[in-house]
């Protein structure tokens, strides 16, 4: 594998854009024709179906910023410092203003109570309070380097005589500095957790092995360096 410093200067760098018209496919849109193509049509083909924000996608947002928040302060800062971050308050505001931006873009009506969106915040805190509290056990900023987060990939998948664009971010990247090799953890909130069926859904495996790829073309680092695996937030 290249020089782990000249590869966390070319993800810095990696801002990367479709050319103008270019056809784009994320790994929502292949989930989603992978369970029904008629679906996928009338989502993404005919448009029929806009996104709309729910109270689980903005409370998975929140928690993803307030722990990549501390990751960064962890392995960039001190251990210290993302000790003292205050994560609880930082994940509170998150979620309040993610709320409001899914608020405008539902026309200004609701889609939580006050009781709800207290107890997904109290249900964030006792997440965040795990991770902190079992830091060592995922996370070891003497032996691993923080290449990234929210690592774009925009890499060409050539079908036929078509060109698409695969369009996906990476939560967080990690540089094992012992084994030399880069390890990519993907976030999953949860409300119980993952049991059987979930750890053997051939869909959720086939984003980490696509993520796995994609990340092996964009920055030239050989697949068989590169660990990816689930992180569930319960």
């Amino acid at each position: 594998m290249k020089n782990h410093s000249g590869l966390s200067n070319l993800i810095k760098s990696s801002v990367r854009q479709a050319p103008e018209n270019a056809k784009k496919i994320s790994f929502t849109q292949l989930s989603v024709y992978e369970q029904c193509p008629h679906r996928w049509y009338l989502t993404y083909g005919k448009r029929l179906f806009e996104f709309t924000d729910s109270i689980d996608t903005c409370f998975g947002t929140s928690c993803h910023e307030a722990l990549q928040k501390y990751l960064e302060l962890l392995y960039n800062d001190s251990v210290k410092a993302s000790e003292e971050f205050k994560i609880y308050s930082f994940f509170k505001d998150r979620l309040l203003y993610n709320y409001n931006l899914g608020f405008e873009k539902n026309n200004y009506q609701d889609y939580a109570t006050a009781e709800q969106l207290n107890e997904y915040y109290l249900d964030g805190c006792e997440i965040l309070k795990y991770i902190k509290k079992n830091r060592a056990k995922y996370f070891d900023p003497k032996n691993e380097e923080l290449l990234g987060i929210e690592i774009p990939l925009m890499t060409p998948v050539i079908h036929g005589n078509d060109v698409f664009y695969f369009n996906g971010y990476i939560d967080i990247a990690l540089y094992d500095k012992v084994n030399k090799t880069v390890r990519i953890p993907d976030f999953k909130t949860s409300g119980k957790g993952w049991g059987d069926y979930q750890k053997k859904d051939e869909l959720k495996i086939a984003q980490a092995l696509l993520y796995k790829n994609f990340f092996h073309h964009q920055f030239d680092v050989p697949e068989d360096d590169i660990e990816v695996s689930f992180m569930i937030l319960k």
